[in-house]
């Protein structure tokens, strides 16, 4: 048995105050995702399930089940950014707990069978195309003339000087936050959308805060 694939932690503010999103997977034995949204230090607002059944068995089953989770853990921070929380919580979260996550995954058409009459008119060129027009060869290219030769730089040592390195500017360490359940991974420095697109990026790794 597969075991639980690693989920995604992060903390953002919002219409400042602080919020925490997890998404977790709870393993083949249960095959579903879960993703949770915290206020005030612990208090669950809103929770969204999503099964991934269908995937157990494919080649491709612990990519599949990765993306679900990304999308999913994407999906709570859209949510929250658009302000689906913002009047009626419970409202929100029964909303939420509705919308389907799944992956761009379409499954290809079956071909479709071809006609025999079509076959049939095919094999007695009723279909051939028409003969092309013979083309004309193309004219024959000049010799193109050489090219001046490049003036001498009138800048000592060439026409680019030689830069020196700056030193970066040192960042100031982060301010530590309080010990609860939203742990050191305050997002203070990024938007809502910046974390977003990070997620389509796919640039933050399990259990990171960004």
């Amino acid at each position: 048995m597969a075991s639980p694939l690693l989920g995604y932690n992060n903390n953002v503010r919002h219409l400042g105050k602080l919020y925490h999103i997890q998404t977790e997977d709870s393993g083949t034995q249960h095959a579903h995702i879960f993703t949770h949204l915290f206020a005030d230090g612990g208090r669950i607002i809103a929770t969204k399930k999503t099964t991934y059944a269908q995937y157990i068995g494919s080649p491709r089953f612990a990519e599949q089940v990765k993306k679900l989770m990304q999308a999913q853990h994407k999906a709570m921070f859209i949510a929250l950014r658009d302000g689906l929380f913002d009047g009626d919580e419970a409202a929100g979260a029964r909303e939420f707990a509705t919308r389907s996550i799944g992956l761009d995954e379409e499954p290809a058409a079956p071909a479709k069978a071809l006609d025999p009459a079509l076959l049939d008119r095919l094999a007695d060129g009723y279909l051939a195309p028409a003969p092309r027009a013979p083309t004309e060869p193309p004219p024959a290219v000049k010799p193109s003339e050489p090219a001046p030769p490049l003036r001498p730089s009138s800048h000592p040592g060439g026409r680019y000087q030689t830069t020196t390195a700056v030193s970066p500017i040192p960042r100031p360490a982060p301010v530590p936050t309080s010990d609860s359940l939203f742990g050191q991974s305050l997002l203070s420095d990024k938007s809502l959308d910046e974390v977003i697109l990070s997620y389509l990026a796919e640039d933050i790794d399990p259990k990171d805060g960004g």
